[in-house]
């Protein structure tokens, strides 16, 4: 059960790359509340597209040429 967890305090700990994606109109992970999440965690990517919480089937083809594009440009 997830109801009460709080890591908000943990995410400046995270060291591997992170691409925080949303959409605009997210009504369950609104845009503040995801920037606020990708300000903690350093150097994350933060992106805000076109679409509603299920973006990644609103989108699908959009969702993979930026993941694909952040996979990529953190590849070792």
């Amino acid at each position: 059960m997830i109801v009460g967890h709080d890591a908000f305090d943990e995410l400046p700990s995270i060291a591997t790359p992170t691409l925080v994606l949303v959409g605009q109109r997210d009504f369950c992970a609104p845009p503040y509340f995801s920037a606020e999440l990708a300000e903690r965690i350093p150097q994350a990517q933060f992106t805000i597209l076109d679409g509603g919480h299920f973006i990644f089937l609103e989108k699908p083809e959009l969702l993979h040429d930026i993941v694909e594009v952040f996979i990529a440009k953190h590849e070792r």
